[in-house]
């Protein structure tokens, strides 16, 4: 009779009685939610975070706070895209301007494509340095948080207030400067506090999303 040990080679366990390699399977990190495996969390998941920020959008005039209500709406964004998924999350970026035009927050059609590319690009960039970088997770998520809003307040900045308010709108001057102010660094701190809040949370809705799914 063999008394060989099991030995190890490489990733693989050879076995003592049959002497066949398996192979040790590498373990995955799932990232919100397959649309095809779980069609219906992914639906719920994306209707209440659009549900949430009509909500937050349609409370903006009694707030009576830009910084609070932005903050609360690139909270939202972060959080869909980091608990259901970059689909998710680009979907409710797409819709969010939308909901703030009809709204009354956006005053210009002309302003809301340049909202939209930016949080498309925001939320991207979330979902990205927020999983992929190599770093401790709360690194990766204050990482995110100041890259994406730096990235979303340049975007706002360069595309509405040096472009689009010159070139597409015919306004006075103070209406003008509304505006570009409105979209300069008033963002950047709605993002960054936005990023605070998702920082917060995320974890929190992740493992209550996992024994959802469960």
């Amino acid at each position: 009779m063999s008394n060989k040990k099991p030995t190890w080679r490489g990733n693989s366990t050879v076995n003592k009685s049959s002497n066949v390699a398996k192979p040790v399977e590498p373990k995955t990190v799932r990232i919100g939610f397959s649309i095809r495996e779980n069609k219906i969390t992914w639906f719920l998941g994306t209707v209440v975070a659009i549900v949430l920020l009509a909500a937050i959008q349609f409370a903006t005039p009694y707030l009576d706070s830009q910084i609070i209500t932005g903050a609360m709406i690139d909270a939202v964004l972060i959080l869909t895209v980091m608990t259901i998924g970059l689909p998710s999350g680009c979907i409710v970026a797409l819709v969010s301007p939308i909901f703030a035009k009809l709204l009354g927050a956006i005053v210009f059609w002309q302003i809301v494509p340049f909202v939209m590319i930016a949080n498309v690009i925001f939320v991207a960039i979330w979902f990205f340095e927020g999983n992929f970088m190599k770093a401790k997770m709360m690194t990766r998520f204050i990482v995110a948080a100041v890259v994406a809003a730096i990235v979303k307040f340049i975007i706002l900045h360069l595309s509405i207030g040096k472009y689009a308010v010159p070139t597409l709108l015919k306004l006075s001057k103070t209406q003008s400067e509304a505006i570009t102010n409105t979209f300069s660094l008033p963002q950047l701190l709605m993002a960054l506090v936005g990023g605070v809040i998702a920082c917060i949370l995320i974890p929190i809705l992740r493992d209550a999303m996992r024994n959802l799914n469960r």
